[in-house]
């Protein structure tokens, strides 16, 4: 062995152990907010300790070159191990629950026989070979998740691994080729293949805990983002996304050549249902009432909850007639609706106001003109649809208009 290699293993060696350590102490120390996501992140910590473990034993043995270091490679399988089982957790992966416990059985006795009974390249081309299999099996799992968060961050944890396992295997392959001499440091020579193995494998902790964390944290982004766009009694979008979506979404269905149609959507007798059953039936009926509203519009439509029992919609339509058969569709599936409430049928209706683009208008002048339809709805008896154009004063956007007035419920 050359002087140079005898100073360069010792210092990867030496600066895994320290990158696996400082990498297990960050991911165990972060706090997933999720069941799988804990479970997960406890495992790459101890993946990485054990990885720590397994490259503190080969720095030790190789300042005096010694005898075969079995421990080292134990380590080394059951980090392999740790890691692929994180990935499954992590990235949602499927495969046989014997997989890896079979794996682990057959490789380990394998790889401590051929440390007993045969030369120093055997006990590394095993634990190697099962090594590099294990991490290509995580860096599939993690390239095959395509729909998740974080993809960013998955492709570079998939092409780590992807990586690390080529180049191990590369290394067995070239091994295996030369026959070096039995020393467990003769398993490396001083050349470019086995040098950036050894440095990838060094810097590989570091890497998969900004990579697992990066993950982490744009998860946890998107579900307070989701919290954030969804009413979260009824499922619904939120009134705060509804008034930020709602101007792209008509601009969008404008540039297609599509019209909008915008609706007020208001649950009638509602206060009367709270006041007779109590709060808890009002929830479950605005539950009730916005999965029917969802099952009765288009796929490509926004639904979100205005306020209290007020929803507003908007539905991508042909023109006004069109627009009109999108709400009578709303409003027949509430009025067959029927819940069941201590032994008696609770029947809905909804009034609807309606308001279908046209022109330049804005957002604000279409929910302007629906809100007055829901009033005129009212007025007319509940139960029924005012469109565009079924009476003066709501063909008007822009109209000036007076003090708010009590709506009936």
């Amino acid at each position: 062995m050359t002087g140079s290699l005898s100073l360069a293993l010792p210092t990867l060696f030496f600066t895994g152990a320290v990158a696996g350590l400082l990498a297990a102490f960050i991911v165990l120390g972060s706090r997933a907010t999720r069941g799988e996501e804990r479970g997960a992140t406890r495992l790459f910590g101890w993946s990485m300790a054990m990885g720590a473990a397994s490259a503190g034993i080969l720095w030790l043995e190789s300042r005096d070159a010694g005898g075969p270091v079995p421990l080292a490679g134990l380590f080394a399988l059951g980090q392999a191990a740790l890691l692929l089982q994180a990935s499954l957790r992590l990235f949602g992966g499927r495969q046989p629950d014997w997989l890896i416990p079979a794996v682990l059985s057959a490789s380990v006795p394998a790889y401590l026989a051929a440390s007993a009974f045969l030369p120093s390249p055997a006990p590394f081309v095993v634990a190697a070979s099962v090594h590099a299999a294990l991490n290509g099996l995580a860096a599939f799992h993690a390239w095959r998740a395509r729909g998740r968060t974080g993809a960013g961050f998955r492709n570079a944890f998939a092409a780590l691994y992807a990586l690390l396992g080529l180049l191990t295997l590369a290394r067995v392959a070239t091994i295996v080729a030369a026959s070096p001499h039995a020393s467990p440091l003769g398993v490396y020579t001083g050349s470019p293949l086995h040098g950036s193995a050894a440095l990838v494998w060094a810097l590989s902790p570091l890497l998969t805990a900004l990579a697992v964390l990066g993950m982490l944290n744009e998860r946890m982004a998107r579900r307070l983002l989701d919290r954030a766009q969804t009413d979260e009694l009824t499922g619904v979008h939120s009134r705060r996304y509804l008034l930020e979506e709602a101007p792209r979404m008509l601009a969008r269905l404008r540039a297609q050549g599509q019209r909008s149609a915008v609706m007020m959507l208001d649950l009638d007798h509602f206060k009367r249902i709270n006041d007779e059953h109590g709060h808890r039936v009002g929830d479950l009926v605005l539950r009730r009432a916005a999965q029917a509203m969802r099952k009765a519009m288009r796929a490509d439509s926004l639904l979100a909850r205005y306020g209290g029992e007020e929803f507003c919609a908007i539905v991508p339509v042909d023109d006004e007639d069109d627009a009109t058969r999108a709400a009578e569709r709303i409003r027949a599936m509430l009025s067959r609706l029927a819940l069941s409430i201590d032994q008696r049928s609770l029947r809905l209706s909804v009034s609807i106001g309606l308001a279908v683009q046209r022109g330049d208008l804005r957002f604000d002048e279409l929910l302007a003109i629906a809100d007055e339809g829901v009033y005129l709805a009212k007025e007319r008896g509940r139960d029924c649809v005012i469109a565009p154009g079924s009476s003066p004063e709501i063909s008007r956007p822009g109209r000036p208009r007076a003090a708010p007035r009590v709506r009936p419920a």
